[in-house]
């Protein structure tokens, strides 16, 4: 629901019920992967965790946030193999007092729910959890819940903290430290290798699993990299996606050379199984703007997931049912597209943003005059 309110700095100011869009946007993703059946506690759950998290009903201004180009705290996705098909929702828990430090104290209030009341197991949080508080007052983030779900396993509870927490120069330092602490130190090494030159650290995310089960990843930004750069980091870990990577990146941002006009992340992920070296390697590409609209987008989304073999249907669907009025507001649908291999089945990931703030005030995330507590003038 989306109230006028008074003009303010030359724009219509919006008053949100973010939770009609949101909600919307979500039980459409639930029929399109074919969790209709449970769309109900998986609604249940999403509006608890905004609840908590102070994003249920939004301000008009926005407060600062990262998660999309808008600074809407929201962002809603689909996961896409030839096994299965699952759901995701990001949140960053928010604060009226708008720092990253506050942030993180709203966030251990949904951390606290996820294992007080949804069996999230917080143990790899108390081993690492104190490195991550914000002490940088310009840290740009500090904690995002993201859940998935499938129809054939539990929620996968995640939690996502920034490496630059206590600043950009301490983050090797605090990754370090944070993989010794999780039994990973041997891995660091082979990790590092890959961050070089104008590639930056930017978060770590752990599965909420016991310590024996946990996902560990590592997720770095590649300001200016060429797409044999991306292949010949792929190949360096010896996974078989050798020349994977260099496809995506043809297929998704049709540039040839040096992709510089909006960073790519890459993410590394650690497993029990070999505590090493990392064992899965995923490539993020931000849709915009290396894709001028969200109709660009989808067709190369397509041709993405037939090209690896995925079937479209899942996706066709929940763009149809996401994007709305298009002329009204083409762009600024999808966010980002990650893929990983996983073994002999490639994943593609497809996020989206709510667009909350999007036609008040375009991409304020991308360029901001500042940060916190808004990067509006208000």
């Amino acid at each position: 629901m989306v109230e006028n309110s008074p003009v303010r700095g030359g724009k219509a100011a919006l008053t949100y019920s973010s939770a009609a869009k949101c909600d919307q946007a979500l039980r459409a993703l639930c029929l399109a992967t074919g969790l209709d059946k449970d769309a109900e506690q998986i609604l249940a759950l999403f509006e608890s965790l905004c609840e908590l998290g102070c994003i249920r009903h939004l301000p008009p201004t926005p407060r600062w946030s990262g998660v999309t180009d808008d600074c809407t705290p929201i962002e809603l996705s689909i996961a896409l193999s030839q096994r299965r098909a699952c759901v995701r929702f990001l949140i960053e828990a928010q604060d009226d007092r708008c720092s990253a430090l506050a942030y993180w104290e709203a966030a251990e209030r949904i951390t606290r729910y996820l294992g007080d009341q949804m069996g999230a197991n917080l143990e790899i949080l108390d081993v690492i959890g104190s490195l991550f508080v914000p002490t940088d007052p310009n840290a740009l983030f500090a904690a995002w819940h993201a859940v998935e779900f499938s129809s054939d396993r539990p929620p996968l509870f995640k939690l996502y903290m920034n490496l630059n927490a206590q600043g950009q120069r301490l983050s090797t330092a605090v990754l370090s430290e944070a993989l010794e602490r999780l039994k990973f130190g041997a891995a660091v090494p082979a990790i590092l290798q890959l961050c070089t030159g104008d590639d930056r650290l930017t978060h770590l995310s752990v599965d909420l699993t016991s310590r024996t089960a946990a996902r560990v990843k590592v997720y770095m930004r590649h300001f200016r990299i060429s797409v044999a750069g991306l292949n010949e980091r792929a190949a360096r870990l010896g996974l078989g996606i050798a020349s994977a990577f260099g496809d995506v990146c043809n297929l998704v941002c049709a540039v040839p050379g040096v992709l510089w006009q909006r960073p790519v992340m890459t993410c590394y992920q650690l497993t029990p199984e070999d505590r090493s070296r990392p064992t899965q390697a995923s490539l993020y590409i931000p849709l915009s703007p290396y894709a001028s609209d969200d109709e660009v987008a989808r067709g190369r989304l397509l041709n993405l997931l037939e090209h690896f073999g995925t079937s479209t249907r899942v996706y066709s669907q929940s763009y149809e049912a996401l994007a709305g009025d298009a002329a009204s507001c083409p762009d600024g649908l999808h966010t980002y597209v990650a893929y990983k291999a996983s073994g002999a089945d490639s994943q593609i990931n497809i996020y989206f943003s709510p667009r909350l703030y999007q036609s008040s005030f375009g991409r304020l995330a991308l360029d901001p005059p500042r940060f916190w507590p808004s990067p509006v003038e208000v």
